[in-house]
C-alpha cells in the first residue's frame, strides 16, 4: 500500500498509519496529513467518492511544492480540524469549493504565499462540535476575508493575528457569535499592521464574547461598533492597547462608543465632513440655513475647541496632533456627533 495511504493525523504531532477505506462517502474516520501536492492529487484514485472525512493536516515535506486542494473537491464535510500549516506557495484554498462544514476548528497558520479563502466560498459552518475554534495567523501576504461570508455559526474562540496585509475583516460580517451556545468565547485581533477598523464585525452577538483582546495593531483606530461598545459597557474583560488613536485604551474606545450611533450619513445626512481622514483643513456640508455651534472633543472626550459659531464652512485642525477627533455640531436644539481622524 502506498505511504501516503497508510498516513495518519495526531492533529499537530505524532503520526502513526492509517488503512484507507476505498470507494465510500466517509473515508478516512481518523483523518489524514497531506504532505504533498502528489497526495492530494492523488486522493481521488485512492479515495473514490469520499465526501466526508475526518481531520484534514495539510504541512507540506518540501518548500513550495503544496499549491492547490482540487484534488480534494469531492469534500464536502470535515469531521474534525482543518489544519493548515506552513505552505509557502499556497495562495488560496482553490479545489475546497464543495466543502461546506468543518466539525471542529479552521486553523491557518503561517503560510507565506496566501491571500485569501477563496475557495471556502461554500463553508457555513466552523465549531459545529462547540470544541473547535477559528485562528488565522502569521500570514504574511493575506489580504482578503471575504471568501468566509457565508460562515453563519459560532466560530469558537475567534483568533485573527500577525496578518500584516490584512486591512479589512469584510467577509466576517455574518459571524454571530462565539463559543459554543452553553459558554462564551475569546475574540482576539492581534498584530495585524494595516488592519484599520472593526466594522464587519458589527453582527457579533456581545453576549457571547467571554474576553476581548485587541493590541498591537498599529493602523487600528475604529473600534467603536455596537458589539464592542456593549461589551466594555456591561464591564467585560477586554485587554485594548497599542492599536492607533480611538482604539488604544478601553477608555478611548468607550469615548468613541458615545457618538457610535450618529456615523457619517447619520441625522438624515444633516452634516457631512470631508475629506476624511484630513490632514488639517476640513470643509463641513451643512443646510444653508444651518446656525450651529461647533466644538472638537479629542479621543478621550476632552474639549479641544470650546464651541463658537462656524462661519466659513470649514475647521482647520492643522495643530492638533494625528489621531481620531469627535466634531459636534448643536443647534439649540439637537446635536450631532462626527468622528473624524486627522493624519
Amino acid at each position: 500500500m502506498k505511504k501516503h495511504q497508510k498516513t495518519l493525523l495526531a492533529f499537530a504531532i505524532g503520526l502513526s498509519g492509517l488503512t484507507g477505506l476505498h470507494a465510500q462517502t466517509t473515508c478516512l474516520p481518523d483523518g489524514i496529513k497531506f504532505s504533498s501536492q502528489a497526495q492530494i492529487d492523488a486522493f481521488p484514485v485512492d479515495y473514490p467518492g469520499c465526501t466526508e472525512i475526518g481531520r484534514v493536516y495539510v504541512l507540506e515535506d518540501a518548500f513550495g511544492d503544496i499549491t492547490n486542494f482540487n484534488g480534494l473537491n469531492s469534500i464536502e464535510k470535515i469531521e474534525g480540524t482543518l489544519f493548515v500549516l506552513s505552505n509557502a506557495a499556497l495562495t488560496d484554498f482553490s479545489g475546497l469549493e464543495n466543502l461546506t462544514s468543518i466539525r471542529d476548528s479552521l486553523v491557518v497558520i503561517a503560510n507565506g504565499a496566501l491571500t485569501s479563502f477563496n475557495g471556502l466560498d461554500n463553508l457555513t459552518e466552523v465549531n459545529v462540535s462547540g470544541t473547535g475554534e477559528t485562528i488565522i495567523d502569521g500570514n504574511a501576504v493575506l489580504t482578503d476575508l471575504s471568501s468566509l461570508g457565508n460562515l453563519t455559526t459560532s466560530v469558537g474562540n475567534l483568533v485573527i493575528a500577525s496578518n500584516p496585509a490584512l486591512e479589512t475583516l469584510a467577509g466576517l460580517e455574518s459571524v454571530v457569535s462565539l463559543g459554543n451556545g452553553a459558554s462564551v468565547g475569546i475574540l482576539s485581533i492581534r498584530d495585524n499592521a494595516s488592519l484599520t477598523s472593526l466594522g464587519p464585525l458589527i453582527n457579533m452577538d456581545q453576549t457571547t464574547i467571554g474576553f476581548m483582546e485587541i493590541r498591537d495593531n498599529i493602523n487600528l483606530s475604529i473600534c467603536d461598533i455596537e458589539p464592542i461598545c456593549a461589551h466594555l459597557e456591561n464591564g467585560g474583560p477586554a485587554a485594548i492597547e497599542n492599536n492607533a488613536p480611538g482604539c488604544n485604551t478601553p477608555q478611548e474606545v468607550e469615548v468613541a462608543c458615545q457618538t457610535v450611533a450618529v456615523d457619517d450619513v447619520g441625522l438624515d445626512g444633516l452634516i457631512q465632513l470631508f475629506p476624511n481622514p484630513t490632514t488639517g483643513l476640513v470643509q463641513i456640508g451643512a443646510p444653508a440655513d444651518s446656525a450651529w455651534k461647533v466644538s472638537v472633543r479629542d479621543a478621550m472626550g476632552r474639549m479641544i475647541f470650546q464651541p463658537h459659531e462656524w462661519v466659513d464652512g470649514a475647521i482647520d485642525l492643522s495643530a492638533l496632533p494625528a489621531g481620531v477627533y469627535f466634531v459636534e455640531f448643536n443647534d439649540g436644539g439637537q446635536t450631532i456627533g462626527r468622528r473624524i481622524v486627522r493624519q
